[in-house]
C-alpha cells in the first residue's frame, strides 16, 4: 500500500473516531462515599465525619463523584457531589475533581482528562447557593401579635 494512501486512510479513521466520541453519551458513575483510609490522628474525627456524610449521601444517590477517591470539596460545601452527573452531561466539575482527572483518577470510561472543564469560582458559588437554598427548611411561621382592648400587645397561643 502506498504510504500516501495509508496516511489518508489513518486521517479519515481518526476523524470518524473523533466524530463518534464527540457524539457519545456518558453515564454518571454509581454513587460512592469516601473509603476508610489511614489518616493522621489529628484528622481522624474529621475523616470519620466526612465518611459518614458521603456514605449517607451516596445511599440517597446524591454523591456521584467523578473521581476515585471521591472529592472532599463538594462534601464540605454541599454535603453531596453532582460532578459525575455534570461530567456525563458535558458540564464542568469542581476544581478538586478536575485535578483528580489531571492525575489519572477519573472514573467515567471514555472521557479524556483534557476534555474535563473546571467550574469558575462564580459557578461554584451559584451551585453552592442553589443547593443550600433547596436544602434549607422554610422558617417557622411567626405567631400573630394582637392587641388587647387596653392596647397591650400579646401573642396568640398556637
Amino acid at each position: 500500500m502506498n504510504s500516501k494512501y495509508a496516511y489518508s486512510a489513518l486521517s479519515v479513521l481518526g476523524l470518524v473516531a473523533s466524530a463518534w466520541a464527540a457524539g457519545r453519551v456518558f453515564q454518571a458513575p454509581p454513587p460512592a462515599g469516601h473509603p476508610t483510609m489511614k489518616v493522621a490522628p489529628a484528622a481522624q474525627a474529621l475523616h470519620n465525619q466526612m465518611s459518614k456524610l458521603t456514605m449517607a449521601a451516596a445511599k440517597k444517590g446524591e454523591y456521584d463523584c467523578c473521581i476515585n477517591p471521591p472529592c472532599e470539596f463538594c462534601a464540605v460545601h454541599m454535603a453531596k457531589c453532582p460532578c459525575g452527573k455534570n461530567l456525563a452531561a458535558a458540564k464542568a466539575v469542581c476544581r478538586e475533581c478536575k485535578g483528580g482527572w489531571d492525575v489519572g483518577e477519573g472514573r467515567i470510561a471514555g472521557i479524556k482528562p483534557e476534555n474535563v472543564k473546571a467550574m469558575s469560582a462564580q459557578q461554584v458559588m451559584q451551585m453552592m447557593h442553589s443547593t443550600s437554598a433547596a436544602a434549607k427548611p422554610a422558617p417557622p411561621a411567626k405567631p400573630m401579635a394582637t392587641k388587647t382592648s387596653s392596647g397591650a400587645a400579646y401573642r396568640r397561643p398556637k
